[in-house]
């Protein structure tokens, strides 16, 4: 359940995820994904801004083992990348992906949303056009 701090949207669990993607994005989505990986759902988090892309890793894995989201590996740059770090401290999120969907049902845009499981707190770090291409 979405429990509201201040201005920051907090979650109990990685469901929140979903009503906070819901929440939060002004169109409708065709489905949702929860992202694990080897049955890991607390992942460490990358980010690259500049290209619109996200990749997670196990945190046992070296840094440079990730699995991108959905089409965004092509994009994926040095330059830009960051690691996502709570403000809690915490390294770990748990993961979403919300899917728009074009006439053809085919993904239009994404969406991705993270959860904290220190402390709660939902964030939605990036998300960016099929088509897009780096900046």
């Amino acid at each position: 359940m979405l429990q509201e701090r201040g201005e920051l949207l907090y979650g109990d669990g990685p469901a929140d995820i979903v009503a906070f993607l819901r929440y939060s994005w002004p169109y409708e989505f065709g489905h949702f994904e929860s992202i694990s990986l080897h049955g890991q759902p607390l992942l460490i988090v990358w980010i690259n801004v500049d290209a619109g892309a996200l990749a997670v890793s196990r945190k046992e894995d070296p840094a440079d083992v990730l699995t991108f989201i959905a089409d965004c590996e092509p994009r994926w740059t040095g330059r830009g990348t960051r690691r996502m770090i709570c403000s809690c401290g915490s390294d770990v999120h748990e993961v979403g992906v919300g899917h728009q969907l074009d006439e053809h049902g085919g993904d239009a845009w994404i969406v991705t949303g993270t959860r904290c499981p220190a402390c709660g707190i939902l964030a939605s770090p990036v998300d960016w056009n099929i088509d897009a291409q780096p900046l």
